[in-house]
């Protein structure tokens, strides 16, 4: 039994609409040629008159940037239960997708050796965290999963519904205390809350990140994609209209400049690879954070919370 039912696996058709309904509405994207030559994300076939793959398109299934790639949220769709988006709601939207688009090339671009390497392994899933220091302040964070024990199906549920996340207490390891849908602005562009309890000399942190997040079906592969990043500066009591939720007692409020992530399905049948690219600001400096603490923690939570999400 999977996180979020049964394990009997649809067809391709009947897995697709059930994504839809998670969302309700407006979740698919249209995808044109970026112009950017082998980063196009759809090449026409003149011949068969047809969208057929570019040769970029393998990388759509492996978390490339290029899955960002002329991707633009579809305002109108016959699969809208609820309405086609707003004008205002299709331009916020398209602005993400751009801004996933660059975080993606510009960590990509950065061809460093990571300051802190993190990999772990648990029954066939491997994962590797890898932490890049752009000031004292501020972490590039790229994380790659390959072969979790998930279906497309059972990621969406969770997206959508994070309270079906378990979150205990272990000891010696810091907790995450909460991951919550606080807020609404379409089906597919929602507010979450995170909060992480103080750890030993570590003071707590809570973030606050808008998500804008699209099932994307076409030719060049199937994924489900997404940006977050948490409201401006100028914006930490009202966003977009939004009471933006105060900062908790004891806890320090981070602020998640960009968030891009891709799942898309694994090799191994009934599985999927996550890719996130992450750039954030920590609460204390980079020198305090120790690198061989990062590579023993990681390890750790990696192997206890993987057996709990299946």
């Amino acid at each position: 039994m999977g996180a979020c039912g049964s394990k009997r696996a649809p067809n391709v058709e009947e897995r697709s609409e059930r994504l839809h309904e998670f969302f309700g509405a407006t979740i698919d994207c249209e995808v044109r040629p970026s112009g950017l030559g082998s980063a196009e994300a759809v090449a026409q076939d003149a011949e068969h008159g047809k969208a057929a793959p570019s040769a970029a398109a393998p990388a759509a299934a492996e978390g490339g940037p290029c899955v960002f790639e002329g991707m633009q949220p579809a305002g109108i769709n016959a699969r809208l239960s609820q309405g086609a988006l707003s004008p205002e709601d299709l331009e916020i939207q398209r602005t993400e997708l751009k801004e996933a688009a660059k975080l993606i090339d510009s960590m990509g671009a950065r061809g460093e050796e990571a300051a802190i390497l993190a990999p772990a392994e648990k029954d066939g899933c491997k994962y590797e965290l890898a932490i890049n220091w752009e000031s004292s302040h501020v972490a590039l964070v790229t994380q790659k999963m390959q072969a979790v024990p998930l279906s497309m199906l059972e990621c969406v549920a969770l997206v959508r519904e994070p309270d079906l996340i378990p979150l205990p207490k272990w000891p010696g390891l810091p907790r995450i205390e909460r991951i919550a849908l606080v807020h609404e602005f379409t089906p597919n562009n929602v507010v979450y809350h995170v909060s992480i309890e103080p750890w030993g000399p570590f003071p707590g942190c809570d973030s606050v990140c808008c998500a804008v997040g699209f099932v994307r079906t076409d030719e060049s592969g199937k994924a489900c994609v997404g940006f977050a990043r948490s409201p401006p500066e100028d914006e930490q009591e009202v966003h977009r209209g939004w009471s933006v939720l105060p900062k908790q007692k004891r806890r320090t409020r981070m602020q998640v400049d960009g968030c891009a992530w891709v799942v898309a399905p694994s090799a191994e049948e009934g599985k999927v690879d996550v890719t996130i690219f992450m750039k954030t600001r920590i609460p204390i400096p980079h020198w305090l954070v120790p690198p061989a603490l990062v590579r023993w923690v990681t390890p750790k939570g990696v192997r206890r919370i993987l057996p709990l999400l299946t």
